[in-house]
């Protein structure tokens, strides 16, 4: 165990700060230690809640990295607020569970790959849905975006199409009958 460094306090005063340990004086002038945290004078039981979300509800979720989910957003249009879904793949969590913290989900629509950062704590957000869970390996599943890449690029190198030259009944109809006409020349 690592000694506190004496930075201009008395010993006694060291070892109450390890053991977390205030002191207080009785009528008697003698000093008694009290196992109370220190918490500058902020009973913290008696915390205000100022935001409108269930932030320990959110912090139980149990979101991590891999987990499929659909989030509810708020969106205001005039005077109406509706309600819009998006799901996907948790790409990564950042800055735990204080109060800024972000959570960046990414979707794919019509083989393009969105993305679209969260916070979590956030009025914004009226609801989040964990649909499946899955186990990583890794805490930022930035790869992902890659590989999606990489599926997409094979697929277009294995569906090739060849050009089909579209031309109208008439043209069709014109063409027959010249090489008609050439076939009767050569004849003869």
């Amino acid at each position: 165990m690592n000694p506190v460094r004496n930075r201009g306090r008395s010993k006694n005063q060291n070892t109450m700060q390890k053991n977390n340990l205030n002191t207080t004086h009785i009528n008697d002038n003698k000093r008694v230690n009290s196992p109370r945290p220190i918490s500058n004078g902020v009973n913290l039981k008696s915390t205000i809640k100022f935001s409108p979300v269930d932030a320990d509800g959110r912090k139980n979720l149990g979101l991590k990295p891999g987990n499929k989910i659909k989030v509810w957003q708020k969106i205001k249009e005039k005077d109406k607020t509706r309600l819009q879904a998006f799901e996907g793949i948790i790409l990564a969590r950042k800055h735990g569970n204080e109060p800024g913290a972000t959570i960046t989900v990414r979707a794919i629509f019509d083989g393009i790959g969105v993305e679209r950062i969260f916070p979590l704590y956030s009025p914004i957000i009226e609801k989040i849905e964990i649909i499946s869970r899955s186990k990583t390996k890794r805490a930022k599943l930035y790869y992902l975006r890659t590989k999606a890449a990489k599926e997409i690029r094979k697929k277009m190198k294995s569906v090739r199409v060849e050009p089909k030259i579209e031309t109208s009944e008439t043209e069709d109809k014109n063409i027959q009958k010249e090489t008609e006409e050439k076939g009767n020349e050569d004849k003869s």
